[in-house]
């Protein structure tokens, strides 16, 4: 009976407590660190270490970042599964990278790189996006700026209230006199917590059921 009620705390105790909200950059993540990525892979275009990809872009922290010079895009896919990102009304994800020095609202055409999400059947097609300074310095270096890119999931075809997962952006040297892209973290601005397997669902009916029955058992 102890191990049902442990699997069930351990279960239910995650949807439960309300994660407290995080502010990064100037925005605010309600759903805390969870509304951060936690999985980043190499797709394909010039090698990546996996290592510093995975590193770099899961969780909530922006005090480092990685790019590319090749002219050939790398491209990255990032992967949410403790939360996914929902299609909610307004902004829905925000991309960080680090830039030099500029005032809060001027964008960088030096670091341009390009998104695309999951559809349910496939990605998207990619959409090129410019990085606006958040007039946040960069926690680990006070020379550089963090700079944001706020996408709303219906600018790629997304339905309202959708749910999506994953995300690919492209990192690649624009030509344009700068490295570009030095990515440092996504989040998501409305998350949902995903829904549980049937598999869950019965363990936890079980679970229940077998609390209830031994309460009844005690009682009499």
């Amino acid at each position: 009976m102890r191990a049902i009620f442990s699997a069930l705390v351990g279960l239910l105790i995650p949807s439960l407590v309300q994660a407290a909200p995080i502010s990064v950059g100037g925005f605010t993540f309600a759903a805390g660190e969870a509304a951060f990525a936690d999985d980043a892979s190499y797709v394909s275009g010039p090698a990546l270490d996996p290592g510093t990809v995975r590193r770099v872009l899961i969780g909530s922290n922006i005090a480092d970042s990685f790019n590319t010079g090749d002219s050939i895009p790398t491209v990255i896919e990032v992967k949410f599964i403790d939360n996914a990102i929902e299609n909610g009304p307004g902004l829905d994800l925000v991309i960080f990278e680090l830039s030099g020095d500029k005032p809060p609202g001027t964008p960088d055409p030096r670091e341009i790189f390009d998104v695309a999400v999951w559809t349910g059947a496939s990605f998207s097609a990619f959409f090129r996006v410019t990085p606006v300074a958040t007039g946040w310095n960069d926690p680990a270096d006070s020379t550089l700026d963090v700079f944001a890119v706020q996408l709303d999931l219906s600018s790629f075809g997304v339905s309202a209230g959708m749910v999506i997962d994953r995300v690919r952006v492209a990192v690649f040297n624009a030509n344009l006199g700068s490295k570009s892209a030095d990515l440092t973290g996504i989040g998501a601005l409305h998350s949902v917590s995903p829904i549980p397997e049937p598999s869950t669902s019965m363990l936890l009916s079980f679970g229940l059921m077998a609390l209830a029955h031994n309460a009844r058992r005690r009682a009499t």
